[in-house]
């Protein structure tokens, strides 16, 4: 289990729209940030409801874990 998990225990949907990113990884990841990321292919996998970009949680963490290094964590 990954620092990350954590984020999904405290999360209480199923999916993250873009503009709450901060809000879910406490202002690690902005949602500008997020959207130039999304743009040049390398972003988290999303769906656009209306002109929403919507992600699901699990894309998220799985992002997180695999666009994140970590030091002077145990395991």
């Amino acid at each position: 289990m990954s620092i990350f998990s954590e984020l999904k225990k405290d999360w209480n949907r199923d999916f993250v729209f873009r503009k709450e990113i901060g809000k879910l990884t406490g202002g690690l990841i902005s949602p500008a940030t997020m959207a130039n990321l999304d743009s040049s292919g390398k972003g988290i996998k999303n769906e656009k409801i209306g002109n929403k970009v919507i992600y699901n949680i699990n894309d998220v963490i799985t992002w997180l874990e695999e666009n994140t290094v970590l030091h002077n964590f145990e395991k």
